[in-house]
């Protein structure tokens, strides 16, 4: 099978709309903002698309709500030197084509990952050599040392050898025939290794509208949204009685990207974010704290870094620039920033609560110290390209701020720096990172209090806020929030209302 021609499948299948079905005990409808844009896991960075993959494919460890990691393909491992990790898989796990994983199906998904040049969960780029001595037995060995089993919870994806145009995985839910029935929707899979799902059917919508998934959540033609409150009274209550919020504390960390090369923006404009004077003028123009309290509604913290509190390489004592928008007019003035200029600002059209109102809110911010600036939605599908000179995003790190480093700020070479869309490059930081992925955790420590520093002086990115997590929930629905913001079907239970 072509990758190329079931990834243009997938992509077709999912801009086709299709006629929701009547909610059942053993069928949940979620509204997303974006679906995957692959089926394939190693390709998956976007929150939703990862949600939705992770019910199909499983890697040989996963991770569970309280973060930790647990076996699943792999039932033990052993680590006999420093760079080798060997993995003994799960007796008769079956594909959803049929077949019987063994362990070259993990070769080749991991080796897929090294020639693609991409960079998931599972890291495939870490790998120096990976063997298969025998149907149950996979050994990697690595380019450095690598501390945590959780570097090995990518999804494996095998090709399949039926009719079926998706890869075929060994996860508790199966891709439905999308061709038939035109949505994102995934089955229970009766052979699972740990047994068939309580919930038989779930059905991803997709939804870029957060108002019209919140009035879908209230009409009860979906079951739960991610993003999206319900509309509450005065008191704090949901004027629908079918429906209730939860809200979380959120690990995903909201920032500004600035476009800190080439020294021209893509319309043929001067760049002025070049200059670091500009970005630090940028960060003292624009008030958090209103965000937080008025975009927000108070759903969310200021950040002080692109890592939440709890995360292992958060530094505590870190300093935010003050909102201070006399210093920001006077580095405008110290730069020569062109004050006739508009800027376009992107952001994730519906992704995140309330983006609309943050770019909008900083939108004027800016203007109040001269820069103008023109807040334009896009689409998550073609978000990061081409790049404006400033942009919105989300960064969602639940284990270590190497992962968040490596893809936000690392130069762009073999494979990391993936979502370094201003082109920022630090040698110190490109080296401070490959120092603590050979050091051991309590070593790294300083490593990313100089990183954190680096780029609290440099200001590629502006931490913003960390937003809370909050989701519309059917009360026939019981569901409970996890850190990473993943959905799995056998988390959920419906009830009788």
């Amino acid at each position: 099978m072509k990758r190329t021609v079931s990834t243009l499948l997938f992509t077709c299948i999912l801009l086709v709309a299709c006629a929701p079905e009547p909610a059942t005990r053993d069928h949940v409808i979620i509204g997303v903002p974006v679906g995957p844009i692959s089926p394939y896991p190693d390709e998956a960075l976007e929150e939703y698309g990862v949600t939705i993959l992770s019910n199909v494919y499983e890697g040989l460890v996963r991770q569970r709500s309280d973060l930790s990691f647990e076996p699943c393909l792999a039932v033990s491992w052993e680590t006999p030197d420093a760079t080798t990790w060997v993995f003994r898989l799960r007796d008769r796990v079956q594909l959803h084509d049929g077949r019987t994983l063994s362990a070259n199906h993990i070769v080749n998904a991991y080796q897929r990952g090294r020639e693609i040049d991409k960079v998931e969960s599972g890291g495939a780029l870490m790998i120096r050599r990976l063997t298969a001595p025998d149907d149950h037995t996979v050994i990697f060995e690595t380019k450095a040392t690598v501390f945590s089993v959780g570097a090995f919870s990518m999804g494996i994806a095998v090709e399949s050898e039926d009719s079926n145009p998706f890869p075929a995985g060994t996860g508790p839910y199966r891709f439905e025939n999308l061709e038939a029935n035109p949505s994102i929707i995934l089955s229970a899979f009766a052979e699972h290794w740990e047994g068939t799902p309580e919930i038989k059917k779930m059905e991803f919508r997709v939804i870029p509208d957060p108002e019209a998934r919140r009035k879908l959540l209230q009409s009860g033609e979906i079951h739960l949204t991610p993003g999206v409150a319900p509309k509450m009274t005065e008191d704090g209550q949901p004027t629908t009685a079918n429906v209730y919020d939860l809200s979380v504390p959120g690990t995903r960390v909201i920032f500004l990207g600035m476009q800190c090369t080439p020294e021209s923006t893509v319309d043929g404009q001067s760049n002025p974010f070049t200059n670091v004077n500009v970005r630090h003028a940028v960060a003292r123009a624009i008030n958090r704290e209103t965000l937080v309290t008025e975009a927000l509604a108070g759903h969310g913290e200021i950040s002080n870094q692109l890592v939440v509190p709890g995360v292992f390489g958060y530094v505590p004592a870190q300093q935010i620039a003050p909102y201070d928008p006399t210093e920001s007019r006077r580095l405008l003035a110290e730069a020569g920033f062109p004050l006739d200029t508009v800027y376009d600002l992107d952001y994730p059209r519906g992704k995140y609560v309330n983006i609309a109102d943050v770019a909008e809110a900083i939108a004027h911010d800016l203007a109040e110290v001269g820069i103008q600036v023109r807040p334009r939605a896009r689409k998550m599908e073609n978000y990061y390209e081409p790049a404006a000179p400033l942009w919105l995003l989300g960064w969602i790190t639940t284990s270590s701020a190497a992962s968040a480093y490596n893809y936000l700020v690392h130069s762009k070479v073999e494979g990391l720096g993936r979502v370094n869309r201003g082109g920022y490059s630090n040698p110190e930081i490109d080296a401070w990172l490959t120092q603590a992925w050979n050091l051991p955790p309590d070593d790294r420590i300083p490593k990313f209090q100089q990183i954190t520093d680096a780029l609290s002086r440099d200001l590629p990115l502006l931490p913003l806020y960390s937003q809370a997590d909050r989701y519309g929930v059917s009360k026939g629905l019981l569901f409970t929030p996890r850190p990473d913001r993943r959905i799995f079907g056998t988390e959920l239970r419906l009830v009788e209302q």
